[in-house]
């Protein structure tokens, strides 16, 4: 939202309604919520981000890696189907635990290897979640005494090297 446009919204509501927004939820433009975090006295508006506008900045941090990092793209490495698969998973594992940032960290973790993984040789879902109800096919499947088989090629040790240290700073930093 722009800067103006989310100041006269705040402002209005006020004069035509006697209410005052508490909470800002807003899209990544900081502007915007400097704008009205004063407007009814000293930060008097919250601001919170928007769910999928973190997932977009890690999907877009990863592509833009990939050009700069030598060895990371390619066939059998970090593709652009890779990269909508993590971003997909990184937005199911924080918007399943809102609110608890340890849980937030240890959930996009287990969706970073569960993403990463093989299912023929390198099998890598010991964080995924248990049982029945689990978004990991692989625990699912466990859970319900059945034996496991996996399509997809998974990445080379040495791209999920490179890639973790990468992943993890962007989830600190994110939140």
């Amino acid at each position: 939202m722009e800067s103006v446009g989310a100041y006269r919204l705040f402002e209005r509501s006020r004069e035509t309604r006697k209410l005052e927004y508490v909470e800002f939820y807003g899209d990544g433009n900081p502007k915007s919520h400097l704008a009205v975090k004063d407007i009814y006295g000293r930060d008097s508006v919250r601001k919170y981000e928007s769910m999928g506008h973190i997932q977009k900045r890690v999907s877009s941090k990863l592509r833009i890696l990939k050009t700069k990092e030598k060895g990371l793209g390619g066939k059998g490495k970090l593709s652009d189907l890779f990269i909508d698969k993590i971003q997909n998973y990184y937005g199911i594992a924080t918007r399943s635990n809102i609110g608890d940032l340890e849980e937030i960290e240890r959930a996009v973790i287990a969706t970073f290897y569960h993403c990463c993984c093989s299912g023929k040789s390198n099998l890598m879902h010991g964080q995924c979640p248990l049982g029945s109800e689990s978004w990991c096919a692989y625990q699912r499947v466990q859970s319900a005494g059945k034996v496991f088989y996996d399509k997809h090629a998974g990445l080379p040790k040495s791209t999920i090297n490179k890639l973790r240290r990468h992943i993890f700073s962007y989830v600190i930093k994110s939140f």
